[in-house]
């Protein structure tokens, strides 16, 4: 429950920013490197609020495959992904990590990681 380096939190801000592809992936291989030097849980992807505007209100980053997917408000996300959806509606959070195990972690714009009941 340690928390998260603003240089995290400002990487994720970033996928919604960055259209170049190439930089999108080397963002995600930063993040994906960070959780692995960290030597946590084994984690699965984000998901997170989406900033591109309409029609766009969440999005996907799947750490495993690499993929970046953006969500209509319309379309239905894909478990474990889905478990989070309600979570990133709030300001509270800046993203949430999902876990192999199915632990969901809230983490705070200042990257404080919220402990979930259960």
């Amino acid at each position: 429950m340690k928390r998260r380096s603003t240089e995290l939190v400002e990487a994720l801000q970033m996928i919604d920013t960055t259209v170049d592809e190439s930089a999108r992936e080397q963002v995600m291989g930063w993040v994906r490197e960070h959780y692995e030097a960290r030597q946590g849980g084994t984690i699965v992807g984000m998901f997170q609020r989406c900033y591109l505007g309409a029609p766009y209100v969440d999005h996907k980053l799947d750490l495993v495959g690499n993929i970046v997917h953006h969500y209509a408000g319309s379309e239905t996300v894909e478990f474990p992904y889905s478990q989070a959806r309600g979570l990133v509606r709030s300001d509270a959070y800046a993203f949430i990590e999902i876990y192999s195990d199915g632990t969901l972690v809230p983490v705070r714009p200042d990257g404080t990681a919220i402990r979930m009941p259960g």
